[in-house]
C-alpha cells in the first residue's frame, strides 16, 4: 500500500500536497500503518477484492431500490444505528425460479460496504478526538472459516493443535469485542453441539454488551432454527432487522 492508495485520497483536501500528503499523515498511519500494510484497514479481515466497496458504488439499487435507500440511511447515520442503538441487519436471499440458490444478490457486498464506511468514519472520529478507538473497530468473518478454525484445534500433532487453538482464541476475543462484526454466510452448514455453543457465546455476548452484528445468509431467520437451533436463531432475531435482497445471481458469468 502506497500513499497513492490511501483510503482517504478521494476526499482529503491535502491529498497531492507535497508538504502535507505523506506516509506520516495521521489519517494514513491509523488506516494503513507506518509501512502501508497494517492499520485498521488490514485488521478488518476483509478479502482484498472488497477494498473498493463504498456506498457510492454499491450495485444493489437496480434490483433492490428500497433496500438501497434503507442501507444508505443506515450508512449515513452510523453513530445512531451502530454505536447508540446497536441495530444489526440480517441480509438474506431465498431461492427463486430465476435464482435457484439465492446467491449473488449483493448481500456480502452490502455488508462489507457498511463495514468499510464504518471503519473510515470511526478513524475520522478518532483523529478528531471526538470518540477515541481503543482497539480494532470492525471485523469480517465467514462463518465457515471460523468453524474450520474451530475444527483445526482437534487435528494434527500438539504443535498444530496449539497453533489452531491460539488462532481460534484470538479471533473469538475480537469477535466478542469489536463495535461492528460481520458474520458472513451464517448457517451455510450445521455444526456439533460444542461448536454451536461457541457460536452462541459470541452472539449472546455481543447482544448482552450492545454490540452490532451484520449477518448474511441464504435462508430466512425462521429457517435458522433447523440449522443452528432455537437459542442462536432467537438471539439473531432479537438483534438484527431482516433485509431481503432479490435479483439474479451477479456472480454468474458466461462465454457469450
Amino acid at each position: 500500500m502506497s500513499i497513492n492508495n490511501c483510503i482517504f485520497s478521494s476526499k482529503c483536501k491535502q491529498y497531492g500536497n507535497e508538504e502535507r500528503c505523506n506516509p506520516l499523515c495521521t489519517y494514513y498511519t491509523y488506516m494503513h500503518g507506518l509501512n502501508g500494510d497494517g492499520g485498521f484497514w488490514r485488521t478488518r479481515n476483509v478479502p482484498k477484492k472488497y477494498d473498493d466497496c463504498r456506498l457510492e458504488n454499491l450495485p444493489i439499487d437496480k434490483d433492490n431500490p428500497q433496500v438501497y435507500k434503507r442501507i444508505k440511511k443506515y450508512a449515513e447515520s452510523m453513530g445512531e444505528f451502530i454505536l447508540d442503538r446497536n441495530v444489526g441487519l440480517y441480509l438474506f436471499s431465498v431461492p427463486t425460479e430465476a435464482n435457484k440458490f439465492g446467491t449473488g444478490t449483493g448481500k456480502t457486498t452490502t455488508a462489507i460496504t457498511l463495514l468499510n464506511e464504518f471503519v473510515i468514519w470511526r478513524v475520522k472520529l478518532h483523529v478528531s478526538g471526538e470518540n477515541r478507538i481503543n482497539s480494532n473497530p470492525a471485523l469480517f468473518m465467514r462463518a465457515s472459516e471460523y468453524q474450520n478454525i474451530y475444527n483445526d484445534q482437534f487435528k494434527g500433532d500438539f504443535t498444530v493443535k496449539e497453533k489452531a487453538s491460539y488462532k481460534f482464541s484470538r479471533y473469538k476475543k475480537s469477535m466478542t469485542s469489536v463495535d461492528l462484526l460481520i458474520l458472513d454466510d451464517i448457517a451455510v452448514r450445521g455444526g456439533t453441539e460444542a461448536y454451536l455453543n461457541e457460536l452462541y457465546e459470541i452472539i449472546d455476548t455481543r447482544a448482552t454488551n450492545g454490540l452490532t452484528t451484520l449477518y448474511t445468509s441464504n435462508i430466512t431467520i425462521e429457517a435458522l432454527v433447523d440449522m443452528l437451533g432455537d437459542r442462536i436463531a432467537s438471539r439473531i432475531e432479537g438483534m438484527a432487522v431482516p433485509v431481503e435482497l432479490v435479483g439474479a445471481d451477479k456472480r454468474k458469468g458466461g462465454l457469450f
